[in-house]
């Protein structure tokens, strides 16, 4: 057994970082080593020392987790000015990154329906904003549509199918939303392309080979990292502490959803004794009913399409680049 003498002056006994990182001098701020005990751990030099890269770390920053054997694209918002890193999958052009747009000035629908996991703002330079489907939909944008103004967003059903303006439906095939420019929200088809390219639902190409409490590759380059959900006050799915007042869940594996009057509740599965964690996506052609969204749940060994949640629930974005829908299908 091996003891740490800590600023308390006192002797501990080592804790598995401190065992894996024994001897190593955390100097340079980015600097990654390998484990002493265990060679495929890997640790991240942050300013107040080693952070392991199996699990998550608010102190990595969001760019070690894009894989860096992938030649990225670069989008730039013209709306902040902040930038992305794109990926092409198949036919289709992804951000490699979750969105973190917040005007709520510009953009009114965002008004009180966006967080910082936490509730820290320094959390959505990692990982993003959460959106509810309003905010991700710009509902209000669609209200004042002078051509064909709509009500959407909780309490009403805008996209319940794949139809779009182009097929003579109301609404656009490619639902900006909140995206940039020139970008839409991905709809069923688009997710399913997307896993044929993965190869399967496991997941494994998609998420990022850090930050999860399992083993990913980000082989296709999307480097999906666990945002997890939530809004308000209530934030989970993230890293390991458990939050019992969210919905009655822990961040682990979501096995299923039931709605509940104003609550969903979450049922929870813990896989191979680890905790785990997810990452929720909204799907653009999920809005079947008027209160709950359907949407993509990448977690641990899976991806899934089976769950809905209520419209009021914060998720991810990540946004597609526009395409002539005709030369692409």
């Amino acid at each position: 057994m091996r003891f740490i003498c800590k600023k308390d002056g006192l002797w501990h006994g080592a804790n598995d970082l401190e065992k894996d990182t024994y001897g190593e001098k955390c100097t340079e701020i980015g600097q990654i080593i390998k484990g002493k005990v265990v060679e495929t751990n890997k640790y991240y030099c942050t300013t107040n020392g080693w952070a392991s890269l199996f699990g998550w770390s608010w102190e990595v920053p969001r760019e070690i987790h894009l894989n860096p054997d992938i030649s990225y694209g670069t989008l730039t918002d013209s709306r902040d000015g902040k930038t992305y890193k794109t990926v092409t999958i198949g036919k289709l052009t992804w951000m490699a990154e979750n969105l973190n747009y917040s005007d709520s000035v510009a953009t009114p629908s965002l008004k009180g329906k966006s967080w910082c996991y936490d509730n820290v703002a320094a959390n959505c330079d990692v990982t993003g904003r959460l959106y509810t489907w309003a905010a991700a939909i710009d509902s209000v944008k669609l209200a004042n549509d002078t051509e064909d103004p709509q009500t959407c967003g909780t309490g009403h059903v805008c996209y319940p199918t794949m139809c779009g303006k182009e097929m003579g439906c109301s609404q656009p095939l490619m639902l900006q939303g909140v995206c940039p420019d020139g970008w839409h929200l991905p709809r069923q088809d688009e997710w399913d392309m997307l896993i044929k390219e993965a190869g399967g639902t496991n997941g494994e190409k998609l998420i990022s080979r850090t930050g999860w409490y399992c083993d990913g590759n980000n082989a296709l380059g999307l480097s999906v990292i666990p945002s997890g959900l939530g809004g308000g006050n209530s934030f989970v799915g993230v890293s390991d502490e458990v939050i019992y007042d969210f919905w009655g869940a822990v961040p682990e594996y979501i096995a299923s959803v039931q709605v509940d009057g104003n609550h969903t509740i979450v049922t929870i599965e813990q896989e191979s004794g680890y905790p785990t964690n997810e990452a929720v996506f909204f799907i653009a052609s999920g809005d079947e009913e008027p209160n709950t969204v359907c949407v993509a749940t990448i977690a641990c060994g899976s991806v899934r399409f089976d769950l809905c949640l209520l419209k009021d629930t914060g998720l991810s974005i990540r946004c597609v680049k526009d395409y002539n829908y005709a030369d692409l299908f």
